[in-house]
This record gives structure tokens, sequence and C-alpha cells, in this order.
């Protein structure tokens, strides 16, 4: 948590967002299932984005989703159009990493910026090849959105956890898409180091044994690594069984 915070700014565009953030031990202001402390611990400003219109779910007419990096994750468990893409593996991971009150003000940005926070949703963004957009030149710029790809509705996609209880954090989370026609695999494993492969459907497990995860109070890494394969044949079994259905 913050230690010397002394100021607190809201901005109305993003140009004076962009002049704020430029200033030495400043930081945006975004919520996620977990405060990430990482980055708030020396800041002594925030900048709070709330007023820059940020919180969106548009389609593009070729089918590109994009996502306001301040959209609630509770509109994301709930949007019919996320829920459409690969059999709704990102509005699940919406939904699975915190608790209905803390969806309504955990945003999509503070879900990409708790790098020690529920990995649900970061591993299913990285499965779905999702595009992180900023704005404004380096070395602050402002994320504002993340872009889903079109052809998403046809691919199959699965999550698949392991913790101890059903609202506990994961010890392990896999998340996988599959194209049903080319049988092109996407399969992401946490939490961190957040871990991706890409590869032919028969090829993914084997490239799953580069993934070194490690210790904590949760697991050891050993019965991360165990429990990554098991979780990965569920996920892999699933997601291609849905693809065929989505053709």
């Amino acid at each position: 948590m913050p230690k010397r915070l002394r100021e607190y700014h809201r901005p109305t565009d993003l140009a004076s967002a962009l002049e704020l953030l430029r200033r030495p031990n400043t930081a945006p202001l975004l919520l996620g299932p977990r405060v990430p402390d990482h980055l708030y611990e020396e800041v002594e400003a925030v900048v709070d984005l709330s007023r820059l219109d940020l919180d969106y779910i548009r389609e593009d007419e070729d089918g590109t989703l994009h996502i306001g990096a301040l959209t609630p994750l509770s509109v994301l468990a709930d949007s019919d159009l996320i829920r459409s893409r690969a059999n709704g593996l990102l509005a699940e991971a919406a939904r699975v990493v915190a608790a209905s009150g803390l969806r309504d003000v955990a945003t999509v940005g503070g879900a990409l910026l708790s790098q020690a926070g529920p990995p649900e949703v970061l591993l299913a963004l990285d499965a779905l090849q999702a595009l992180i957009v900023n704005d404004g030149p380096p070395p602050r710029p402002i994320f504002v959105e993340v872009k889903l790809p079109p052809l998403l509705a046809r691919m199959g996609g699965a999550l698949e956890r392991i913790a101890r209880a059903p609202r506990d954090e994961a010890i392990v989370a896999v998340a996988a898409v599959v194209n049903g026609l080319t049988q092109r695999t996407r399969l992401c494993v946490g939490p961190f180091p957040i871990y991706g492969v890409s590869a032919n459907a028969e090829d993914v497990l084997q490239a799953l044994a580069g993934w070194q995860p490690g210790s904590d109070f949760r697991a050891s890494a050993e019965y991360r690594q165990a429990m990554a394969g098991v979780l990965a044949r569920r996920a892999l079994e699933t997601a291609r069984g849905r693809s065929m259905e989505n053709h």
C-alpha cells in the first residue's frame, strides 16, 4: 500500500492525465482483484482515470472487440459480447477472480497490473491473444484498452483451476483456446510467472514443461508443475470439444 501518498488527481482529459503521469513518483489509480502493491509502494501522487471514458465494450464490423481499461470485471462477466467469444473464457475468468461486490470496482486495467494477484483474467487475455493498447508518448503512456481479435466466436475456450476453496486464489490455473479447423492451440498457465505456448494441440503439453512455477504457502513448485499437466489436459479436451461444436 502507499506509504508516501500526498496528492490525488482526477483529470478530465487524456492530455492532462499524461502530463501528470510524467511527474516522478506518480502512478495511475487502477483497482484490481488485489491492490498492486508493487506499483504504489513508493508513489507520492495518484492519477484517477475515471473521467477519461475508458469504461466500454465495443465491437468493430470485422468482429474485433475493444474493452476499455476501466471496464469493471462485473461487466466483463455479464457481457453477451464477451460471453460469445471462445465459450465465454474471459467472462468466466472475470467471474472467478473476485466476489460480486469487488467485481463492481475492480477493472480490467487493475487486473492486468496485479502482478501478484489472481491470474485468471491475465491467463484468459493471453490465451485469447489480446492486444494491449496504450496512448501517449513513452516513458509513461496510459493503458487505454484491450483488443480481442475477430473469429474468436468460432474457437473453443476453457478455464481450469484448482484452489483450496472455490473463492480462494488459484494454486494453479490454465486457460486454453483451440481452433477447431487447424487444431492450433494457445494454452496459458499461472500463477506467476504467466507462461503461454502456441502449437498444434498434440505438442502443447510437451511445451508446458517449460513453465517453472515458484513455491509459496499455498503449494510447492513441484505440486504446481504436476497439477498444471492435469489441468492442461482437462482444458484442452474441453476446448477441443467446444471448438468443434462452434463450427
